[in-house]
């Protein structure tokens, strides 16, 4: 009997092969934990990467924000890395006072600023934060101070947005920040031309594609035979980027997913009632 506990134990498998998460925004107010705690319970892999923004250092330094529920992620996240075959930490530009840690290992977590990672398929994919093609944060640190501000602020009224659907009208998550984005033409600009310069660099370098977060959002598609996946954030979008074991890659949105769940589990229980 305890050599078939052992023996199943031995040949687990996770639910995937590769989970990429950026983004988090640890220590920001607009850090969605409860998304993300629950994301993190529930779904395992063999590779993990932490694609950069895990902690946002530039509130972390000003001491707000930061409380309990964070320091459950970073005690989820180091039990995760301990699980997993290899746990990758890529530096971004909120996290950049963790650079001067760069090469070295946390526990059984790599911090760097670039990595490799080998799909099922055998693909070489550049696995990096994305600040460094950003012209915004690599030559002006001020504004993107103010640019920051001006998201937050934008954040603020998403969370009151949506407290009003749920409240008055029974609605599911719905990210208006996003929806904003999607119909500047500044920001669809932006998006295009980041892209561009990160696909651009891997196919120079004779990678098959490229992993990325920074600009908060997710995306699958391929540029000039070049593959360019962007895991999303859990401050808007509240999504993670997965490697199927069958090798495929998918953009799981778990704000869709659990808002999904939390609006079943209203209509059976009115169901009980009547």
């Amino acid at each position: 009997m305890i050599s078939d506990v052992e023996d199943s134990i031995k040949h687990y498998l996770p639910k995937y092969r590769s989970i990429f998460i950026s983004d988090t925004h640890l220590g920001s107010p607009h850090s969605n934990l409860k998304y993300l705690k629950d994301f993190l319970i529930k779904n395992d892999c063999k590779y993990l990467y932490l694609v950069g923004d895990i902690i946002d250092g530039w509130r972390f330094k000003r001491g707000k924000s930061w409380n309990e529920e964070a320091t459950n992620i970073i005690q989820i996240l180091l039990r995760k890395a301990k699980k997993s075959k290899t746990c990758t930490y890529l530096i971004g530009n909120h996290d950049d006072f963790l650079r001067d840690y760069k090469n070295s290992m946390v526990e059984k977590i790599h911090l760097t600023e670039t990595a490799v990672h080998v799909g099922k398929d055998g693909k070489r994919y550049l696995v990096v934060h994305g600040d460094l093609f950003d012209s915004v944060t690599r030559y002006s640190k001020l504004f993107a101070l103010f640019a920051d501000k001006m998201y937050s602020f934008l954040i603020y009224l998403n969370h009151f947005f949506n407290y009003f659907r749920r409240r008055f009208l029974n609605g599911k998550y719905w990210s208006l920040s996003a929806y904003i984005k999607k119909k500047s033409k500044d920001a669809i600009n932006f998006i295009f031309e980041f892209e561009k310069a990160i696909t651009t660099y891997a196919k120079q370098k004779q990678f098959n594609g490229v992993i990325c977060g920074h600009i908060h959002t997710p995306e699958i598609k391929k540029l000039d035979e070049t593959f360019y996946f962007n895991c999303g954030d859990w401050v808007e979008s509240h999504t993670a980027l997965v490697e199927n074991h069958d090798g495929t890659f998918e953009i799981i949105n778990w704000a869709e997913i659990a808002s999904n769940n939390e609006f079943e589990e209203k209509k059976n229980t009115k169901r009980k009632v009547a």
